[in-house]
């Protein structure tokens, strides 16, 4: 089974697979910003020890992980957000502008309450029968 880090995770998971549609969780590792090296000197407070000493330079990639996705990642994504950390509006602007480039046509979706999840449900059924796929096709992963 997954281990859900919330209880609205947990509640989308359950509404997700009682209505057919298919979706993985944590799966996909979006890279918003690559690695890269600085090419300047930094001087900052760093590690474990917390000293103010010279950095290395080298950057690590900025990455997002959706908690929800279907597993083609085409069709949705599902952020559940009861709490946003500082780091996340930034992320998700960086992910909105990065998908804006690569022309994706999912529908993102980001419920902070069981009864937006419901919502949300509920637009994902709507947009499949628009679009002519029923949710009774999938078959809801374990």
């Amino acid at each position: 089974g997954n281990e859900f880090k919330s209880s609205l995770e947990l509640y989308t998971y359950k509404r997700l697979k009682a209505e057919g549609i298919n979706a993985v969780y944590e799966q996909l590792i979006i890279t918003l910003v690559n690695p890269f090296r600085c090419n300047f000197d930094s001087y900052e407070q760093t590690g474990v020890t917390r000293a103010f000493k010279k950095s290395t330079g080298n950057m690590r990639a900025m990455t997002y992980t959706p908690d929800f996705t279907d597993p083609e990642f085409k069709e949705f994504i599902i952020e559940c957000k009861g709490f946003m950390n500082d780091s996340f509006p930034l992320k998700l602007k960086l992910m909105k502008k990065l998908f804006t480039e690569e022309g994706w046509k999912g529908t993102f979706y980001m419920p902070r309450s069981r009864v937006q999840v419901d919502e949300v449900i509920r637009l994902i059924k709507e947009k499949r029968i628009t679009n002519g796929k029923k949710s009774s096709e999938d078959k809801s992963q374990s």
